[in-house]
């Protein structure tokens, strides 16, 4: 009897266990599950989000257009841009309508027949194309000077320091050395970077490029600029194929790059905007190959190094951190669904170095001209966006209003902040209690960021005096015959941009409702969450900083180019649409009606293939996003359907 009731506990025993491991695993199967469906609920609600806002954008595009003021001049050069704009109803310009109605057209069309060729030799081309216009642009200009603010200042002071003139970063070099622009606020050494101390960054760009090619050497500055524009826009592609484009989306994107004016024109801007984009781009573009990693010593290494290389890009141009704050929440985002959450350590820890990366230029310019720079309160930035220069002035946009503040403190830091803050209350009041004057303040200010078709790419290219004096095409250009072609092409792109970007935010979504906790495992479905909800995240806090922030149409370029990669997705879905509307209609009737099995599944099998990769955008493109291999590859879920 013992034995028997001994025998008897250990199989209690063993069902009790077995029964207590299997509610175990069924416990974290479901957390595991309710961890994938909230990573796919907060992706859908950026998506919804992004697709409301750029559906406001396409239909203030539709309806208007942002010009720039202009300022006759005496010699016969094109007139100067100012940066008044004007806003021009454009719901009615035909040809305007024209110019989209056949660049859509062509779009399909070429993107349709390029499917026959490789897509790398599309790629190459594309890059090619777009460096070849570019230098071509930049010799055209041929610009000797460059006028504008920040660069002029930036550029004087890479020289002085590059010469090891500390005494231009004295706070009496003015009272010692009088020149025309001392009469101006924060234009010159000890004054510039006491307001601007974040411009220590940019400041060793042209120091390095000033000290390579000589001093003032704009054109070469500007060639720098070019190539830099080119792995911007490989990053783009590279991007592309992350979001899901399969051969017809890629060579949609390859067009919309090489038709984009002001990514042809980016280059022309004597500053590192362009570097910093690229950089912390590049720097996201290596976070997500070790996001696909599957050793984790490699992942964790990749991870790491592109938000460090992400502080680099922050370091040139400091606004790209809102970049850096998406990728983060990508990361957030793609573990809830990965299971993954060791990724998470090292894209905290990169992130928090990169943000120290970027201050280190103000440390180091302190220290080597022992000065002391008091900056200005960020809030700064925030109460001039806020506000108007006069009653005709842009909403937003900068204007020596922010001196103000500044001249009322006497130079104290925290009554500087303590007016900043009382001014911004007083704005926040008058809109809440004139909603009528809010939204027009609003539109306004939107209108002149996201309306604006060439994002200042012209203005940039005319912020200088030219060797040739503006002569041949660079004159026709910018204000000659071939001005308002090229602006009713521009504002006929950005619409078609945004149109086709709606359509792809909304195939994002329908995509992401398919998604299953069951993909978890699916490495080329944590690249697709990552990018989409990077993309989505950028674009949406790109949209909210400079709805509050000081405004500039070249400030919201970087992210209009994020939305090409998204255009060229909703190209695709278009195409796979009117693929599969095609073949339902051009079926075989007899076909259509047999419900024998072996015809059913013939029918399937001839009809649907011929678009099974265009009707599906993601189903077939998991074999161009290769996972990297592995010891543990035997076991490792398939990345190929």
């Amino acid at each position: 009897m013992s034995t028997a009731q001994s025998n008897h506990t250990i199989i209690t025993n063993s069902k009790s266990n077995s029964k207590t491991e299997k509610n175990g695993v069924d416990n974290r199967k479901r957390v595991r599950h309710v961890s994938s469906d909230l990573s796919r609920i907060l992706l859908i609600m950026a998506l919804v989000m992004q697709a409301l806002v750029i559906l406001a954008f396409l239909l203030m595009s539709l309806i208007w257009t942002s010009v720039f003021e202009r300022l006759d001049t005496t010699d016969g050069t094109p007139q100067y841009f100012t940066e008044h704009v004007i806003y021009e109803r454009r719901y009615s310009s035909i040809s305007t309508m024209l110019i989209g109605i056949t660049a859509t057209i062509l779009f399909f069309v070429f993107a349709s027949l390029l499917q026959r060729v490789h897509r790398v030799n599309i790629r190459n081309v594309a890059l090619i194309f777009i460096t070849v216009v570019q230098i071509l642009w930049i010799a055209a200009l041929n610009m000797t000077a460059y006028t504008y603010p920040d660069p002029s200042s930036l550029g004087g002071a890479a020289i002085e320091l590059n010469a090891g003139n500390l005494d231009y970063f004295t706070p009496n070099y003015c009272t010692d050395n009088p020149t025309e622009n001392c009469h101006i606020p924060g234009i010159l050494g000890f004054e510039y970077f006491n307001y601007y101390p974040f411009q220590a960054g940019p400041l060793l760009w042209f120091m390095m490029i000033y000290k390579l090619f000589g001093p003032y050497n704009i054109i070469a500055f500007q060639v720098v600029n070019a190539f830099i524009v080119t792995g911007l826009a490989a990053i783009l592609w590279y991007f592309g194929k992350a979001l899901g484009l399969n051969k017809f989306g890629q060579n949609a994107i390859a067009l919309l790059m090489m038709t984009c004016a002001p990514l042809l024109m980016f280059a022309t801007f004597v500053y590192p905007n362009a570097v910093g984009f690229t950089f912390t781009l590049a720097g996201v573009a290596l976070a997500l190959r070790g996001i696909k990693a599957h050793r984790l010593w490699t992942s964790c290494v990749l991870i790491f190094g592109g938000f460090i290389l992400c502080g680099v890009g922050i370091l040139l141009k400091s606004t790209f951190v809102i970049l850096l704050m998406a990728a983060v929440i990508a990361i957030v985002v793609t573990v809830l669904f990965s299971h993954r959450f060791w990724q998470f350590i090292p894209a905290a820890v990169g992130s928090v170095l990169a943000m120290q990366i970027s201050k280190m230029p103000a440390k180091w310019l302190a220290g080597i001209t022992h000065q002391h720079f008091m900056d200005m309160p960020m809030t700064s930035w925030i109460r001039l966006g806020l506000t108007r220069a006069d009653e005709d002035g842009t909403p937003g946009w900068f204007s020596l209003r922010v001196f103000d503040p500044v001249t009322q403190a006497n130079g104290n830091y925290d009554v500087h902040a303590m007016i900043l803050e009382e001014d911004i209350k007083q704005r926040i009041a008058f809109f809440v209690h004139n909603p009528a004057d809010a939204f027009t303040f609003f539109r306004m200010k939107l209108l002149s960021e996201w309306t604006e078709p060439s994002f200042m790419t012209s203005l940039y290219s005319r912020a200088g005096d030219s060797g040739s004096q503006f002569r041949g095409i660079a004159g026709a250009v910018l204000g000659g015959s071939a001005e308002k072609p090229l602006e009713h092409f521009e504002d006929a792109m950005q619409s078609i941009t945004y149109a086709f970007a709606l359509i792809g935010v909304i195939g994002f979504i329908t995509t992401t409702v398919r998604l299953r906790s069951t993909m978890a495992n699916d490495h080329v479905q944590h690249v697709r969450i990552f990018s989409r909800t990077f993309f989505s995240a950028s674009f949406l806090g790109g949209v909210i900083c400079f709805t509050f922030w000081e405004a500039k149409s070249v400030y919201t370029l970087p992210f209009f180019l994020m939305l090409l990669p998204v255009a060229a997705y909703g190209m695709q879905v278009t195409y796979a649409w009117g693929a599969h509307i095609w073949h339902a209609r051009h079926a075989s009737p007899v076909r259509a009606v047999n419900t024998e099995p072996s015809e059913f599944n013939f029918e399937r099998n001839t009809t649907d293939s011929v678009s099974a990769e265009i009707a599906n955008p993601d189903a077939l493109e998991e074999v161009d996003v290769p996972v990297e291999s592995s010891a543990d590859s035997r076991t490792a879920p398939s990345t190929t359907r």
